[in-house]
């Protein structure tokens, strides 16, 4: 059972009215009351999260949950309560529920792109101070990347939505900058999840190394790419290799492969005999 909040009071009346019809039907009657259990909960939840009551209104949101567990606004009112709770992990995994059952939700896009970031502050902030510092640096270094392409796509998405939102845009701003300072300077990433490919050719100017693992230059041509990385610190540097991901690698059928990007555009298809004079030329300094 799927219980839209923003219909509840149209399934109600739908309810009522079918219960009045056939006032014997068992499963009218359980319907009816299970409307009227998540419709409590929500109004409870909504009068202790004014109140700012907000363990109180996770509660209730929870026990409307307990009846209606697909139900993406409650999930999205709980992430604003773990939000103000400052339990920004909390926060993160509702607002990936309300998204799995409403994937356009903008208000669930907003406080999950914001919620990535205030977990990543905290994973710096942990890692720090809590754990061995070789190996807290290289786990913090990838998640905090992976946090910063996570927000850059959902505020992609939510400034498609809302072109005008200054708050979206600005937010988006940040998001693209930290990703691009987050990125291994001098040494290029290896992507196979598409998703983040995508967030990150979004945030700017970037270089993707398509390749096989097979083809016997490939560690040649990545430290080439380590090299052009160190060179041109404001650009992007990504490999994909073929066989791991062949989403990301957008039906490339020759290889090796190099394409240039910008703002999430292709701007252009490179050999590496011509690739740094397509980066000046079309990253760097376009015409």
């Amino acid at each position: 059972m799927i219980i839209n909040i923003y219909r509840f009071a149209a399934a109600v009346t739908a309810i009522e009215k079918a219960a009045q019809i056939d006032n014997q039907n068992d499963e009218v009657t359980d319907e009816l009351e299970n409307i009227r259990l998540v419709v409590e909960a929500h109004k409870h939840g909504d009068e202790h999260f004014c109140s700012e009551r907000y363990e109180q209104a996770c509660t209730s949101y929870g026990e409307g949950l307990w009846v209606d567990p697909s139900n993406p606004v409650l999930y999205y009112n709980r992430a604003a309560c773990w939000s103000k709770l400052g339990e920004w992990e909390k926060s993160l995994a509702d607002s990936n529920r309300a998204l799995l059952y409403w994937p356009q939700y903008a208000k669930a896009l907003h406080l999950r792109a914001a919620s990535n970031i205030k977990v990543r502050y905290k994973l710096v902030h942990f890692t720090y101070f809590f754990l061995d510092k070789i190996i807290n640096l290289i786990v913090c270094d990838a998640l905090q990347l992976k946090r910063w392409a996570d927000a850059v796509r959902d505020y992609e998405i939510l400034r498609q939505e809302l072109p005008r939102d200054r708050e979206v845009a600005a937010n988006l701003s940040h998001a693209r900058v930290e990703l691009r300072r987050e990125a291994p300077e001098g040494k290029v990433e290896l992507v196979s999840d598409v998703e983040k490919f995508q967030a990150v050719i979004a945030s700017g100017e970037s270089v993707v190394y398509f390749n096989e693992l097979t083809n016997p230059e490939y560690a040649w041509m990545s430290s080439v790419m380590d090299t052009l990385s160190a060179k041109y610190p404001s650009v992007i540097f990504l490999k994909v290799v073929v066989e791991q991901s062949r989403a990301a690698a957008e039906n490339i059928t020759t290889l090796p492969r190099f394409r240039l990007y910008k703002d999430g555009s292709r701007v252009g298809t490179a050999t590496l005999d011509v690739l740094e004079i397509m980066i000046k030329d079309n990253l760097i300094d376009p015409i």
